[in-house]
This record gives C-alpha cells, sequence and structure tokens, in this order.
C-alpha cells in the first residue's frame, strides 16, 4: 500500500512537470527572445562550414559590415566576439536538420524571418523533449536507489512556470539537466561518470568548475575521513577522477578547436573583459546608493546593460576573490561535515570502496547548491536565467521531515518571483533608453532598484539555507546495500 502510493504521488508529481513545461514549449512566446540570436550563430556557423571558413571570422567580418542599428556607427570590438563556449554553440546547431533548404538562387538558408522561426520552434521543441527525458528518466532510477522525491521535482515545476520567460529562451537550462546528471551519478556512487558529466558540464559553461573540489571529495572512498589521503586505494580513486575529468573535458573541446581553429577561446576573453552587470549584487547597492548622489552610470556593452562610474572597475576584480572566498568556506565546512562518526555499514571492511557523497547524499546536494548561489551573489554577473541552473537538480532534494527544512526551497521560488518581476515585469524601468543621437541609458527607477537589491538579499539568504542544510546530520541508511558481516575472524587481545 505504502508503495502505491509512492509510486502514485511521483506520477502525480511529473504530470505537474510535464504538463508545465508542455505549455511553456508549445503555447508560450516570449516577446523578445535570445533564440534570433542563437539561430543567427547556428546560420552563420553552417555558412562558414560550406565554405569552410572558421565561423568566428565570417561572424567578425559578417559584423563589422553591417551598421549598428539606431546610430549607424561600426560594431565595437566586444560585438564581434561569439561569446559562447564551442559546446553550447554546437547545441545551437541542433535544431537545423529542421530548417528547409532554400531552392537554388533563392539565398542562403537563414537569410529569412521564416526561417529564424522555424529553428526556435525546432529548438523549444527539443528542449522540452530532453528536459523531459532527463527528469522521467533520473526520477525512476533515483528512486530505486531511496533518491529523489516528488517534493523536488513540484519545485523544479512550479519555479520554472515562474521562470517561464526564460526557461526555453536561454541555454542555462541545458546545464541544469547535465548538472543533474553529474550530481545524481556522485550521489549514487558512480563516480567516475560523475566527473566526466561535470566536465561537459564545464563546457558548456565554466562556473561549474567551482565544484570540481566538492566532486573529488565525494568520490574518494568513504574511509578517507578517518585513514585520511595517504592510502593507495584513496589516491588511486582520486587520481582515475581526476583522469576521468580532463580526458572527458579534452575529448569535448579538442575536435572544436581542431575544426574552428584557435579563436575557440575568445569566450574566456569576452566574458573575463565584462564590468558589473546592472542586476549583479555589487550593482543593486550602487544603483540605491546613486539616488543618493553616487557617480555611476548605465551603459550596454558586451550585450548587456552594466554600470561604470567610480569603484566600479575595483568590484569588478574584487567579486573574483569574494567568489573564491564564498566557496572556499563551503569546501570548509562540507570537508567538516563529512567527518562525523561513519556508519556501521560503510565503516566495514566490505563497504571500504563507497564513495562519500554516496554515504550522505543531501550533505553534497546542498553544498552545491551552497557553492553555486554563494558565487553567483559574489559575481560581477548575475544573469535572470542563472537560476535555471537549480531547477533539475531539486529533483535529489529529499522531502522536508519537519517545517523548517522546507524553508530554503520556498526562498528559493521567492528569489525566482522576485527575478520574474524585474525581468521582464519591470525591465523598462531597469534599462531606459535616452533618445539622441547616440545610445544613452538612464539610471533605473528607484522602485526596481530596491527590488533587484531584495532579490539579491534573497538569493544570498537562499545561499546561506543551503549551507545550513550541510549541516543537517542524519545518514540515510538506504543508500548502500547492508553489509554483510566480515567472514574475517577477530584476533584476540
Amino acid at each position: 500500500m505504502r508503495k502505491a502510493k509512492a509510486i502514485s504521488t511521483l506520477v502525480l508529481a511529473l504530470a505537474l512537470f510535464l504538463g508545465s513545461r508542455a505549455i511553456i514549449a508549445f503555447a508560450f512566446r516570449p516577446h523578445f527572445s535570445d533564440t534570433s540570436r542563437y539561430s543567427y550563430y547556428a546560420f552563420v556557423i553552417n555558412e562558414a562550414n560550406r565554405v569552410r571558413q572558421s565561423p568566428y571570422t565570417l561572424y567578425e567580418r559578417l559584423m563589422r559590415s553591417a551598421q549598428r542599428p539606431g546610430n549607424g556607427l561600426p560594431a565595437r570590438d566586444e560585438e564581434v566576439i561569439i561569446e559562447y563556449p564551442p559546446l553550447a554553440l554546437a547545441i545551437m546547431l541542433a535544431p537545423l536538420p529542421f530548417v528547409p533548404d532554400h531552392p537554388p538562387g533563392s539565398g542562403a538558408r537563414g537569410g529569412g524571418a521564416q526561417d529564424s522561426k522555424t529553428w526556435m520552434n525546432a529548438f523549444r521543441f527539443q528542449y522540452f523533449l530532453a528536459e523531459a527525458a532527463v527528469m522521467i528518466g533520473l526520477a525512476w532510477w533515483l528512486r530505486r536507489r531511496g533518491l529523489g522525491s516528488p517534493w523536488g521535482i513540484a519545485i523544479g515545476a512550479v519555479g520554472g512556470s515562474v521562470l517561464a520567460y526564460l526557461l526555453y529562451d536561454r541555454l542555462d537550462l541545458w546545464l541544469g539537466l547535465v548538472l543533474l546528471g553529474a550530481l545524481g551519478a556522485l550521489v549514487t556512487g558512480r563516480r567516475y561518470w560523475a566527473l566526466a558529466l561535470l566536465a561537459v558540464a564545464v563546457n558548456l559553461k565554466l562556473v561549474p568548475i567551482l565544484l570540481l573540489p566538492l566532486f573529488l571529495l565525494g568520490a574518494l572512498p568513504a574511509t578517507v575521513l578517518t585513514e585520511g589521503l595517504a592510502k593507495w586505494r584513496v589516491l588511486r580513486v582520486g587520481l582515475f577522477a581526476s583522469l576521468a575529468f580532463v580526458g572527458t573535458g579534452l575529448a569535448v573541446f579538442l575536435p572544436f578547436r581542431l575544426w574552428w581553429g584557435p579563436r575557440v577561446w575568445d569566450f574566456l576573453a569576452y566574458h573575463g573583459q565584462r564590468g558589473l552587470q546592472i542586476e549583479s549584487t555589487w550593482s543593486s547597492f550602487l544603483l540605491v546608493a546613486a539616488r543618493l548622489g553616487y557617480p555611476v552610470q548605465v551603459v550596454h556593452t558586451f550585450g548587456a546593460d552594466g554600470l561604470i562610474g567610480f569603484g566600479t572597475g575595483f568590484l569588478a576584480l574584487a567579486s573574483s576573490g569574494v567568489v573564491l572566498a564564498a566557496v572556499l568556506l563551503v569546501y570548509w565546512l562540507t570537508w567538516r561535515a563529512a567527518r562525523r562518526p561513519l556508519p556501521e555499514a560503510v565503516a566495514s571492511h566490505d563497504r571500504i570502496e563507497t564513495a562519500v557523497a554516496a554515504c550522505e547524499p543531501q550533505l553534497f546536494v546542498w553544498a552545491c547548491f551552497a557553492a553555486l548561489a554563494l558565487a553567483m551573489a559574489g559575481s560581477k554577473v548575475f544573469s535572470p536565467q542563472y537560476l535555471c541552473w537549480f531547477l533539475p537538480a531539486f529533483l535529489l532534494v529529499e522531502a522536508p521531515r519537519e517545517g523548517r527544512a522546507a524553508v530554503a526551497p520556498l526562498v528559493f521560488l521567492l528569489a525566482c518571483g522576485l527575478t520574474t518581476i524585474i525581468f521582464p515585469g519591470l525591465w523598462n524601468e531597469m534599462v531606459r533608453p535616452i533618445a539622441g543621437p547616440t545610445l544613452t541609458l538612464a539610471l533605473p527607477t528607484l522602485r526596481v532598484s530596491l527590488l533587484a537589491l531584495v532579490r539579491n538579499l534573497v538569493w544570498i539568504g537562499f545561499g546561506l539555507l543551503a549551507v545550513l542544510h550541510m549541516q543537517r546530520r542524519g545518514w540515510r541508511a538506504g543508500v548502500a546495500p547492508a553489509s554483510r558481516p566480515s567472514r574475517r575472524p577477530r584476533r584476540r587481545r
């Protein structure tokens, strides 16, 4: 009876998830979509491959030959760079088979609005199928291992509905799906699959590399917590896990490097030169201070809106130090929380190879949440679509056994709601162009500035609540099968 009830609850949660996602994928269309840019990249890459030219060179030539809309000036240097890693560009190529070829003499594929519309529909359809397949497959697979919960699926479904404007309009949910696979593999003891999938995530966006130390710790045998690192089995697992990460990362990246040339590294320089993005935590404080006379102004650079003025350059540099300090704190707290008396099933001789993360899955799930959330809060860029990284991984969060355990997911949903109010709800108050010969932007209104500050403080609260969840005890007894009594005779003292 209890098993049937659990299965029916899981089915209902998946039905809620699929129903809400289908509406977003097939019935919802944002007014302003990044998919137009994605489709343009895809068509440029397709044309570059046809003429056997680097897509980066062709894109720069096309952008420099075109004039910027509104003022007729040539494109700036950052506007001629493709800002995405090559694996992300490969995802943009996936919908191309759905776009029909043009008859000879009618122009290149991608030259018309209908081509872009067809590409966008295919992109959203593929997105929906991929997310549905990953979530359903992992939900049933994790259920057999005592992990995952309908509660987490429901949180992801509601959060995705709140972020509907961004969900299938950005690439970030792809990253979230890969992170779900990596984290799911880690907490079920598939250590080498976990590191390989993390390498795939890093090829989509560099930020997940912050999770590498947590994954390496979680992949080690649980006896490292009592015997230390100086054991051959520990060093062997650590070496193989590192090789899985490096080998997969190179296997994914090198074909693009050989195919498209050295400019596949352009995205690193592009993002390294960016300043304070307007929605970052740092900018939200400065925007409120600007209402009191602090000298900053809004500019549009690097494809986004940001701040320049007194101290913004220093804060952009200092943000890297803050991010590093935050994730180091999470590393230390994770190590400290993990070093607790091992359960008997793990401490026995038969379970010496059990991974640390498989012994206490929730510790590592919330540690990854904390590291990413605090890194986003301290970074110079905090785009609203970054919240999509977390949506799939809530599948791994166990159902709360008490009311206060539900606070962190609810705070996450509150941050999603505030984010949607800002973008797209009040975006015309955040970015206010001033008519003139050049593009000039006025300061955001006080209302949206305060709302952005509140959103960022709520997000910091979510990160701190994730840290508190890390400290919860309670080893999960059902992670590993109960060990058999050791056959070794005990030595008499």
